[in-house]
C-alpha cells in the first residue's frame, strides 16, 4: 500500500505543471457551462457536478490517508497527511448525503456514526497537536514549502466563494446560474485540493520511518 501511494502522490509542480493547472482551472467552468446549457440538471442538488466533487474529495482523502502511515508521527509531514485526511474527510460528510443512498434506516444511523467518528477523530488530532506543539512550533517555517499545503489553501478559497453564491448574496443573478456558480466553484475547490494530495507535504521533522518516505 505504502509502495502504491508513493506513485500516486510525489508529484512536484513544475512551470509547466503550474501553468497546465492553471488552464484546467479555467476549463472546468467552461466545459460545465456548455454542458449546462444543455442539461441544466447538472448542477442540480445530487447531480453530476456534485458527484465529481464527491469523487475528488474521497481520492484525496484516501491518499492523504495512506501517505500518513509513512511519516514519523511527531513530523511535520505527519501533520499535514493527517490533518488533511481529516479535513477531507469531513468535507466528504459534507457533500455526500449518506441517509439518502437508500430507504432503510441504516443509512441515517451509519450517518450518524461517520459524523460520531469525525468528531472523536478531530479531538484526538487536536489532543496530539498539543502534545507535540513545541516540537511542532520549531518547524513552522516548513510550511512555506509544502505544495500540498498551499494548494489545499487555494482550494479552500474556491469553496469559501462558492458558499458565497450558495447564499444567494447576488440577488440579480438567476437562481440556476448561482447554482451553478456554486457547484463550479467547488469542483473547482475540490479538484486543487485532489492535486494537493498528489504533491509533496513537505520535509518531517524527525526522519520518517524510511529513507523513501522523506519526500512523501
Amino acid at each position: 500500500m505504502t509502495s502504491a501511494a508513493a506513485l500516486l502522490s510525489n508529484y512536484t509542480l513544475t512551470s509547466r505543471s503550474r501553468v497546465i493547472l492553471a488552464i484546467l482551472l479555467l476549463a472546468i467552468p467552461a466545459l460545465s457551462y456548455a454542458l449546462w446549457l444543455q442539461q441544466p440538471q447538472l448542477a442540480e442538488e445530487n447531480g453530476a457536478l456534485e458527484h465529481f466533487q464527491v469523487g475528488l474529495i474521497a481520492l484525496a482523502c484516501f491518499i492523504h490517508s495512506v501517505h500518513s502511515i509513512k511519516f514519523n508521527t511527531s513530523s511535520l509531514g505527519y501533520v499535514i497527511r493527517a490533518g488533511f485526511a481529516l479535513l477531507t474527510y469531513s468535507f466528504l460528510l459534507r457533500e455526500l448525503d449518506i441517509e439518502h443512498l437508500g430507504s432503510s434506516p441504516l443509512w441515517a444511523t451509519l450517518e450518524r456514526a461517520l459524523r460520531i467518528l469525525r468528531v472523536v477523530l478531530w479531538l484526538g488530532f487536536f489532543v496530539f497537536i498539543a502534545k507535540k506543539a513545541k516540537l511542532l512550533y520549531g518547524q513552522r517555517a516548513g510550511l512555506s514549502t509544502s505544495t500540498t499545503f498551499w494548494l489545499s489553501a487555494a482550494g479552500g478559497m474556491f469553496l469559501i466563494a462558492g458558499g458565497i453564491f450558495d447564499r444567494h448574496i447576488f440577488s440579480s443573478i438567476p437562481f440556476s446560474l448561482s447554482r451553478l456558480a456554486e457547484e463550479v466553484l467547488e469542483l473547482n475547490g475540490y479538484f486543487l485540493i485532489f492535486v494537493a494530495s498528489l504533491c509533496r507535504a513537505t520535509a518531517p521533522l524527525l526522519p520518517a520511518k524510511s529513507s523513501a518516505s522523506a519526500g512523501a
